[in-house]
Parts: C-alpha cells; structure tokens; sequence
C-alpha cells in the first residue's frame, strides 16, 4: 500500500509537469500566429465522459458528477476542447476540500451549449476575475497551491478561438461557477 500510495503520488506529479510543459508548447504556439484550431463535431457526452473518467483517476475519489440534460454536439477542436474543460476541472477539484463534489452539466440552448462547471472551493475576488485571462496571473489567495497561472490563459483563447465566452459567477470561500458557452 504504501509503495501504491508512492506512485500514485508520482503519477499525479508527473500529470501536472506534462500538463506544463504542454501548456507551454501550447503558448508558444500562439504567440507564433500558428493555426491551432482544427473544430469537428463534438459528441459532449462521451467527450466529457472520457474527460471525467481521467481524471478520477488523478484525483483521488470520484469527486465530478456529470449531469447531461439533453444531447447534443457541437463543432470543437478536440484538443482544445480537452485543454479548456481539463482546466477548468483540475482548477475546480485543486481549490476544493476533497470531501466536495464538482458538479459539471451540460445544458444545450437554442444558439448555443452551455457546460457549467460548480465547485465549493475557496472563489474568486471580483479583482481576481477581471484578472483571470492574464498569463501567469495567480490569485494572492492560492499561491500555496501548486500552478503556473498559464491554464485560465489558454482556457481564454482557446474559448476566443471557439467564438465562445465565459460567465463566471464567485463568491469568496462559497465556490465558483464557470458556464463555458459554445454556439451551436
């Protein structure tokens, strides 16, 4: 058990320095003007199943409960698209007790789906939110949790690259609620 617990530890260390080191080949992709941005069409079902799935294994327990109110799909570059909920997710389950849950639906509207991510965690000053699409910006509040402040940066242009947006309703120590809007 507790060369278990070892390697399950190096196993998350190493998801995040992947996840890094990524981030980084991601931003200078960008900064060269290069096309990233490939959309096809996206069942949201499986897609965040799969998404979900990963990271339960991760994070210890299965913490995300996926609510899917009605199907639908619409057109995202796969990668981006995992970037941008991977994200928001990690970001979500990070900044929570373990004990709470992270609730992500999916809710289609007539112009566009709406894939809502609800966390317990410690939320955001209303500063920290006009703040959030800055590279390397870190909250104050969070600076002994482990991050780079280069994942809400991409989680912001791969949405702009998506002609989608975000509303993000926080509150601090009550939780945050990320709708990420994507048109149909």
């Amino acid at each position: 058990p507790l060369v278990d617990n070892s390697l399950a530890k190096i196993g998350r260390c190493l998801d995040r320095l992947r996840m890094l080191v990524d981030n980084i080949i991601l931003c200078s992709r960008l900064e060269e003007g290069q096309d990233i941005c490939q959309p096809l069409p996206l069942d949201i079902q499986s897609f965040l199943s799969d998404i979900v799935s990963r990271l339960h294994e991760v994070y210890t327990g299965e913490r995300i409960e996926l609510r899917i109110h009605a199907e639908t799909s619409f057109y995202g570059d796969p990668s981006l698209c995992e970037h941008i909920f991977t994200n928001i997710l990690s970001n979500a389950l990070k900044y929570s007790r373990e004990r709470d849950k992270v609730l992500l639906e999916v809710i289609p509207h007539t112009r566009y789906c709406s894939i809502r991510i609800t966390d317990k965690g410690v939320g955001m000053s209303g500063k920290d939110i006009a703040r959030l699409g800055e590279k390397f910006f870190r909250s104050a509040r969070v600076k002994h949790i482990s991050g780079s402040g280069l994942g809400m940066h991409l989680t912001c242009r791969f949405m702009d690259y998506h002609k989608g947006w975000m509303v993000i309703c926080s509150e601090e120590d009550a939780g945050t609620i990320i709708d990420l809007r994507f048109p149909l």
